[in-house]
């Protein structure tokens, strides 16, 4: 008796692999349908436009993951391929969700008067975050947009950072990140409350997400920490009650709110780390773990990446076809939306994505971690 339960505690405390892990796709899985389910109720899931912030989380922990153990397995990093794997992996899907878009540009519901070459020089170069009440169908671009601007220089900073200061260093100055985004956004909210300035896609006062999960990251690499969290995750129910908060924050939480603004995202973002450190962390027999490991459940995560950039235009392409005051007529087309987003992605994920996709090993230095 006493045998198994201290095989169950070692087993538990089992570090976290460096290779896929589909715990990860999952938690991408939980981000997408939030979004969809935000845009199909027409804004009824008053909170689902905060699995974006859940995708800016995932997003620098992954990236951050993998550069530090390109650097540890190297000594460096070659910044060259990791431009090369990203292009590789956005850009196709991005394109085609561009000249899907253009196709259908003619109708108010799309273009909302928007000039078609303005609203695809946004898309295409990551400036959407700036213009996105003014682009039309392509407007769901400005968290791209977001996260390319932060990999333009996170690699350069993190080479730097690792070597002159190493990772205790690097956490430093991430947290000192974090702490600044998040106090202009609120500084600028509370003191300019009549400003254009878009806050909510403005770069400088979102990238708070994203070195929260680079923090993730660096702590991944690090055996010590990830054993203590594992014990502090198990003790304190870390995993369930990060699910559990994040699932009321999508059902409760309203845009635009003074909280949110003022130390709501920070917050958000912070959940949305525990929860991805402790689904990484624990064991495969965990509920929670299970659940996100799930291959139905993994199947929309892998596909996530075209559900986020095809949705948006469909269900704008489809809005001509909506009857206002009709709750039959909404519920009808939200379900031709959805199930055409899935079909679309499930063709660009097949046929366009993973042949590029299969490209990225000529670029890859580093095990597989995306």
């Amino acid at each position: 008796m006493a045998h198994r339960f201290v095989e169950r505690q070692v087993s538990d405390l089992e570090p976290p692999k460096k290779h896929y892990l589909p715990v990860l796709d999952g938690l991408r899985a939980v981000a997408i349908i939030a979004v969809l389910l935000f845009h199909a109720t027409y804004g009824r899931l008053t909170g689902g436009l905060l699995g974006v912030d859940l995708f800016f989380v995932l997003s620098g922990y992954l990236i951050t993951r993998l550069l530090l153990q390109e650097f540890e397995e190297t000594g460096g990093i070659r910044i060259g391929f990791f431009y090369a794997r990203r292009g590789l992996r956005l850009y196709p899907a991005l394109l085609c969700t561009v000249l899907l878009t253009g196709l259908f540009w003619r109708l108010p519901s799309v273009s909302r008067s928007t000039s078609y070459l303005k609203a695809s020089m946004a898309a295409l170069f990551y400036f959407g975050n700036f213009v996105r009440q003014d682009i039309g169908a392509l407007g769901h671009t400005w968290s791209l947009a977001i996260e390319e601007q932060f990999y333009l220089f996170w690699p350069f900073l993190l080479f730097f950072l690792i070597r002159k200061t190493g990772a205790r260093g690097l956490l430093t100055v991430c947290i000192m990140l974090v702490a600044s985004s998040s106090l202009l956004r609120a500084v600028l909210y509370i003191g300019m409350p009549d400003s254009s300035l878009d806050l909510y896609a403005f770069t400088p006062t979102r990238i708070d997400s994203l070195f929260l999960g680079a923090i993730g990251g660096v702590l991944s690499q690090k055996s010590v920490q990830i054993v203590r969290f594992q014990q502090l995750a198990r003790r304190f129910r870390i995993p369930e009650l990060s699910m559990l908060a994040l699932l009321v924050l999508f059902c409760t939480a309203k845009y635009p709110s003074t909280w949110l603004f003022v130390w709501g995202y920070t917050a958000v973002a912070i959940i949305c780390l525990f929860l991805i450190m402790s689904a990484v962390a624990l064991s495969d027999r965990t509920l929670l773990r299970r659940l996100l490991s799930d291959r139905r459940v993994v199947w929309v995560g892998r596909r996530s990446y075209g559900l986020y950039l095809y949705h948006y235009p469909i269900f704008a392409i489809f809005e001509t076809f909506r009857h206002v005051g009709s709750a039959v007529n909404a519920v009808f087309i939200s379900i031709v939306r959805v199930v055409t987003t899935f079909l679309i992605a499930e063709l660009s994920y097949r046929y366009i994505e993973l042949p590029w996709l299969r490209k990225k090993e000529r670029f890859r230095v580093s095990e597989k971690l995306l």
